[in-house]
Parts: C-alpha cells; structure tokens; sequence
C-alpha cells in the first residue's frame, strides 16, 4: 500500500478584486468587501487565515478566518475618499506559504453636502 501526502508547495493566490468600495456615513462595523484566495494544496496545507498587514489608517479590520473586510468607524468621504490596505493571506502548511495583495478601497458620495 502506497501512500501519498500532500507537500506544502502551493501559495494562496488571491481571486478576489484589488479594489472594495463603501458608502460613506455607513455604521460602524459594515462589510466593504470579501477577500477570497484558493490554495492548490490539500488538508491543512490548503487552509487560509487572513491578516490586514499595511494601513494608511486604522479604519479597517480583517475576519482571520471569512476574510471580510469590516470598517472600525463611520466613514466620510469629505475628509478621505481614498483608502490603501495590505492583505496577507497565509496558509496553515510547513512551511506556511503566504502571499499579499494591495488593496484600495474608495467612499462612495452620499451626497450630504447639500
């Protein structure tokens, strides 16, 4: 009986889209976007945890496990309608692979300023 085990050998690759966009005046706590990857890997090796890694603010916050991009305060577009993040997604291999993926994320206009 011959068996096969899996080799670490595979780093997540990002499909989700570099860019997110959020409404401004949103709560608190309100999903921008999804990060997904696939790992071509099996078992644990394929397994995905999510970290934010760079910001240009603190405004953000990453699910480790669902990858969702959650915002940490209401946004306003009038004072930053641009916003730069770096997400990590590593995998649970040995040794870990990770890759990175630099991501934008723009306020949308509500229109308040009438």
């Amino acid at each position: 009986l011959l068996t096969l085990k899996d080799v670490n050998d595979q780093a997540p690759m990002f499909t989700s889209p570099p860019e997110g966009y959020i409404l401004e005046n949103t709560p608190a706590n309100t999903n921008v976007m999804s990060v997904t990857t696939i790992d071509l890997d099996e078992g644990e090796n394929a397994n995905v945890e999510y970290f934010l890694t760079k910001s240009d603010s603190d405004n953000f916050v990453i699910g480790r496990l669902d990858g969702i991009i959650r915002t940490t305060k209401s946004l306003d577009r009038e004072e930053k309608y641009l916003y730069n993040i770096v997400v990590t997604a590593r995998d649970h291999g040995t040794p870990r692979l990770s890759a990175d993926m630099a991501i934008k994320i723009h306020v949308v206009d509500e229109n308040d300023n009438t």
